[in-house]
């Protein structure tokens, strides 16, 4: 694409289109729960607004394509329910998987809480209106075209030292508690809880608030017996359990204080799962947290719509507003991208060298390093 609309206007588009693929992937899994357009669509806002998806958006562009997993979750549990194929869910799969290996993990461990959940909701029994042959298809295919993938990355993390990238420390990239309570750096009303935020350890991957509109309607629910007892809302809380917890590490981080002495599900997983200690930002898993989340929303704000409350209206409206200003981004500053004369300079040089240069940020030397086409 880059050939026909140039770099930097197809980072944009790339931008644009996987910001709204994120919300419209979270709309359609919303709507196949709810069949109500409206609180789908309020879902889909809550996943693509959201503090960790504007913050991916500032780099990592691979994490920035959170709208695959949805697709992929969507899919799996049509699959499941016997309403779909396994093609679907198998080529969404891949697409998350070659993203990035983080949501591919994530997925992995969403199929085995699928499995687990169901083994316990039909009394220890396996449901025998499963798929079978589709889910048999659908691991075949996920062998077939993420299996060397995956095998290489495990050879090489055994036997070589390729993995052991410094700076990716579990124990300093996790969430802190209050990090889901207190909005962060990308979100509009960070700036004003800047000094409790910025003692956060990796702040900058830390931004993971909730929103107190999301927090009302997951309280408004726990207390609710008609929602509390749905199974989807009992699945996916326990989905946003359980990434929620293993967002925060190895270790409990409250206020910025890591205590050592409290020691997290993580640290288990760190050691016993395979390919988990590659991964080492924890906090990302609260992408997971939020779709899950994201979900009951809708199923609670339906239930809401639904009822013949005398206030409805005026609680709706307030909810909405409060809303608005949970999930509102933070001002982001945009750049003029324009190379210096200096690298004009270089490209008419014939002589073979390589450049060190030490004057500018990391991103634009790589852009540099792309007009140049020289060693750095």
């Amino acid at each position: 694409m880059q050939y026909f609309f140039g770099l930097i206007a197809t980072y944009n588009i790339l931008i644009y289109f996987h910001f709204s693929l994120g919300g419209f992937g979270m709309y359609k899994l919303a709507y196949y729960i709810t069949k109500n357009k409206t609180v789908s669509f309020v879902a889909g806002c809550i996943v693509t607004f959201s503090a960790y998806h504007f913050a991916r958006s500032l780099g990592h562009f691979n994490l920035f394509l959170i709208g695959w997993v949805s697709l992929f979750i969507l899919y799996f549990i049509k699959m499941m329910d016997t309403e779909a194929g396994w093609k679907l869910p198998a080529i969404f799969f891949i697409l998350a998987a070659y993203s990035d290996l983080y949501y591919m993990l994530y997925l992995v461990g969403f199929i085995v809480l699928y499995f687990v959940f169901e083994y316990f909701q039909n009394n220890l029994q396996i449901k025998r209106s499963y798929p079978s042959d589709d889910v048999y298809k659908f691991i075949l295919a996920i062998i077939l075209f993420v299996g060397p993938y995956i095998g290489a990355m495990m050879y090489m993390k055994m036997f070589t030292t390729e993995f052991n990238v410094p700076g990716h420390d579990p124990a300093f990239y996790s969430n802190d508690l209050l990090s889901f309570f207190v909005p962060g750096q990308s979100t509009f009303l960070g700036h004003y809880f800047y000094n409790i935020w910025v003692h956060w350890s990796g702040f900058w991957e830390s931004s993971v608030y909730l929103g107190l509109s999301v927090i009302l309607l997951i309280i408004f629910t726990l207390f609710n017996n008609d929602l509390r007892k749905r199974k989807e809302v009992k699945f996916f809380m326990l989905v946003a359990l359980i990434f929620g917890i293993l967002s925060l590490g190895p270790y409990l981080h409250i206020g910025g204080r890591i205590f050592n002495s409290v020691k997290l599900p993580y640290l288990f997983f760190q050691k016993f799962v395979p390919l988990m200690s590659i991964q080492g930002v924890a906090s990302r898993m609260a992408m997971m947290v939020y779709i899950a989340l994201a979900l009951i929303s809708a199923i609670s704000l339906n239930y809401v719509f639904k009822s013949k409350w005398r206030w409805k209206r005026i609680i709706i409206f307030i909810w909405f507003v409060i809303l608005v200003f949970d999930y509102l981004p933070a001002k982001f500053d945009f750049q003029k991208v324009s190379i210096p004369d200096f690298y004009y300079t270089l490209v008419n040089v014939q002589d073979d060298f390589a450049i060190i240069d030490v004057s500018s940020e990391w991103s634009k030397v790589m852009y540099y390093k792309l007009f140049t086409r020289r060693s750095w």
